[in-house]
């Protein structure tokens, strides 16, 4: 790759390469004074940086591993899927970026190239088989997952928004049952679980549910304030690190998620922020591993 030949219909591997930091020192300063007087080309620098970025923070486990083959095949044959017409079709009226699959030289496919750079590419496919194909669901056949829908938050505050309206199936198994509840869902999650007492902050434990998201097992221990309405506490494994307790905010529902030794936990309900950081506390001393 020569710096020296940068064309229109080229740019975009040599702004990929220059992202990943593939090239020579002489052939990153000619790019960067390419980029100083091509706002085209800066814009789509940033594009490809804020997906490289993107792609590393979300699947970083991913992008070590060497891509698939079929999707290595997938992406070549682009204009053979079920979204190859429109995804040509979106190509052509962008003077800006190309289609990926031209990323994908066969030295590439050999060696392995730079994996990076090759998820990126495949990330792109992906994006551009959302967006253009109109229907050609490509996070389904490759197993990438929105963000959205990995955000259990999300989730937690939707099953929490349907159950906690009922009233006679508020929960799936009663506080009367707590040792039960705390075996049945200890074996789910791998772990010695004990159903918090709430009792001094005025909250009594209603009952339990086990929850899916993400392929996991969640514990839903329901909690009630006489005269309010119920509220949750939400207990997940996680390979994420250790998180001190903090706010957030799904629809009209306040949470306060943390993580502690392999396990994510959220108390999810319509009291405010600080109601439930008093509830939280007592939660964490029983539930902290």
């Amino acid at each position: 790759m020569s710096v020296e030949n940068i064309t229109p219909g080229n740019l975009n591997d040599f702004l990929v390469a220059y992202v990943d930091g593939e090239l020579s020192a002489a052939e990153m300063g000619r790019v960067e004074t390419l980029l100083a007087d091509d706002p085209k080309a800066r814009k789509l620098r940033d594009i490809l940086r804020a997906q490289s970025e993107s792609l590393k923070g979300l699947h970083r486990g991913i992008v070590e591993q060497p891509v698939p083959a079929n999707l290595i095949s997938a992406i070549r044959s682009g204009a053979g899927t079920s979204g190859g017409a429109d995804l040509q079709a979106a190509n052509h009226s962008s003077s800006e970026v190309r289609h990926p699959a031209a990323v994908v030289s066969s030295s590439d496919a050999r060696a392995g190239g730079s994996r990076t750079r090759l998820w990126l590419v495949a990330a792109s496919v992906a994006f551009l088989c959302v967006g253009a194909a109109g229907g050609f669901v490509a996070g389904e056949r490759y197993g990438i997952v929105p963000a959205a829908q990995n955000d259990w938050l999300t989730q937690v505050a939707d099953y929490h928004g349907i159950y906690a309206k009922e009233k006679r199936h508020l929960v799936e198994v009663s506080a009367d049952e707590t040792p039960h509840i705390e075996s049945w869902l200890g074996n789910r999650l791998g772990r010695t679980l004990t159903v918090p007492d709430l009792s001094a902050s005025g909250a009594e434990f209603k009952g339990a549910r086990l929850l899916g998201i993400n392929g996991k097992p969640v514990a839903q221990l329901i909690y009630q304030i006489p005269g309010g309405d119920p509220f949750a506490l939400c207990v997940m494994p996680s390979a994420a690190g250790d998180m001190t307790p903090v706010a957030a905010q799904r629809a009209d529902l306040n949470m306060v998620e943390w993580r502690q030794d392999g396990y994510a936990y959220v108390v999810v309900g319509w009291e405010d922020e600080s109601a439930l950081r008093a509830l939280a506390e007592p939660a964490r001393e029983t539930l902290d591993l």
